[in-house]
């Protein structure tokens, strides 16, 4: 039961950016999940530029003041008419840990340090292979899918646990988010057995798809409580 839960928290922390695979950036704010939207508790920002034949993404969280806490590069690359992960890196300041992650001939390769110590392994993947800022990308890139009601899966990168972990993404309704229409996207792991123990993360998009306005769930950054650094769901809002 604790190595279930502990994947699903690990899966859960990668989750809360905007579309990347366009050049430009964006700005976000993260809050307490179930409190009032006048005092975020981090800021998200974003910058995507094309180099020699790749996308890179930069994500970083701060506190309100500026601190840095969380740091996210990804790399993409085409396969055809579509993007695909190349490489992905998350380095989380607050648990001072570092992750890698590299897609080398059909296999993800997986590094993860903390406390001095650093585990690696290697798992085949396929075209449904992704990690935490592609989430987003791959929704819209089966928009019309999920939106007439398919049910969409994918293999999602945990560096911190060196794996992959299944997800399903299916449209859950409509709900009107700070005065914006919203279609809402629901996703949940696919094993029944941790479905059954953990929330849903929801992703709220403009009825056309194009644009993210809300995430609601697990966060990348970590509640202080005392010494240690726990998991906090959240809202984050999207400009």
């Amino acid at each position: 039961m604790r190595k279930l839960l502990g994947v699903m928290a690990s899966c859960a922390c990668l989750l809360s950016v905007p579309a990347l695979a366009a050049e430009g950036g964006s700005k976000g704010q993260v809050f307490e999940l179930k409190g009032p939207e006048d005092k975020p508790i981090a800021l998200f920002s974003k910058d995507v530029q094309k180099k020699e034949g790749l996308t890179v993404s930069t994500s970083v969280y701060t506190d309100p003041a500026g601190k840095e806490l969380v740091r996210e590069v990804t790399e993409l690359e085409k396969a055809g008419d579509k993007d695909r992960v190349k490489s992905y890196k998350i380095s989380q300041k607050q648990l001072g840990a570092e992750g890698v992650v590299e897609v080398k001939e059909g296999k993800a390769h997986f590094s993860y340090t903390r406390d001095g110590k650093t585990k690696t392994s290697q798992e085949s993947v396929g075209e449904d292979f992704i990690v935490g800022p592609f989430i987003v990308d791959y929704i819209q890139r089966y928009w019309s899918e999920i939106s007439g009601g398919k049910k969409i899966k994918a293999r999602l990168a945990v560096p911190d646990r060196q794996e992959t972990v299944g997800f399903e993404y299916t449209r859950e309704g409509e709900e009107d988010v700070n005065g914006q229409k919203t279609v809402v996207v629901k996703m949940k792991p696919s094993s029944i057995i941790i479905s059954a123990l953990v929330d849903p993360l929801r992703f709220y998009f403009t009825p056309d798809g194009k644009r993210l306005i809300q995430m609601r769930g697990r966060t990348q950054v970590k509640r202080q409580d005392g010494s240690k650094f726990k998991d906090m769901d959240a809202k984050t809002n999207y400009d």
